[in-house]
């Protein structure tokens, strides 16, 4: 596969990916900030262990939400691996009400192999059995699919731009024990980044850093987050 035709590949992905906001009459703006690292190492040729942490804050530094992800990975065949996890994720709304979330989850990736010039693309596909005990005994079932695409600014070079785009579709309504719903069937939302990664250490350590475009469905008013976003990648060999 050339480098042209996986960019056209992973470009087409995101347009597909991204959906329209022409239906939304308004929304509602907020500033934030994201941090999170990822570490990952292999047990054998085909086994992998997986963690990753991540810190999300308001525009003023209140906790907006954490997540706590680990998860074994299966090699099934060069590039592509088959995962099962867990995630404890607790957030906060403006006013600091917690709510508490666990997931179990499952997802197939496919990191491309072999394409020119150092170009990266790579699919996710995941499905997530959401649990909110405190407030109801439903189980949310959530499919999430992301594509991304590193394009390194030269050959060699340990810079590169970072595109990615995830979008998220519940499968069912989930409910409230005092009535009305906190997962609703459809699309969920969206979430589309553009940045810079460097190569610390490549193949070991990488970070990237830039804007995320976070688009979430609501009854009233959309919400879109502006999310300044600052990510590490470890690979222990």
């Amino acid at each position: 596969m050339t480098r042209s035709l996986a960019l056209s590949i992973a470009l087409s992905a995101f347009v597909a990916l991204a959906p329209s906001r022409v239906h939304a009459q308004a929304y509602d703006d907020s500033y934030q900030t994201w941090l999170s690292v990822a570490v990952q190492g292999n047990v054998t040729p085909d086994w992998m262990l997986y963690i990753d942490l991540n810190w999300r804050f308001w525009d003023d530094f209140g906790p907006y939400q954490q997540l706590y992800r680990p998860a074994v990975a299966y090699r099934v065949a060069p590039g592509m691996q088959v995962w099962l996890g867990y995630g404890w994720t607790p957030s906060w709304n403006r006013e600091e009400q917690f709510t508490d979330e666990h997931r179990i989850w499952e997802q197939w990736t496919w990191d491309l192999q072999g394409l020119e010039g150092g170009l990266k693309v790579f699919f996710r596909s995941r499905l997530e059995q959401r649990f909110r005990p405190e407030i109801s005994s439903d189980v949310g079932i959530r499919f999430r699919q992301f594509a991304r695409v590193l394009v390194p600014f030269a050959r060699d070079f340990p810079v590169h731009l970072s595109l990615w785009d995830e979008a998220f579709i519940a499968l069912n309504d989930a409910g409230l024990s005092a009535g009305g719903l906190w997962q609703r069937l459809g699309f969920d939302q969206n979430r589309l980044f553009l940045g810079v990664g460097w190569n610390i250490v490549p193949g070991q350590l990488r970070i990237e850093a830039g804007y995320m475009n976070h688009w979430i469905v609501r009854p009233g008013p959309d919400e879109v987050h502006h999310v300044a976003m600052v990510n590490g990648f470890v690979t222990i060999q």
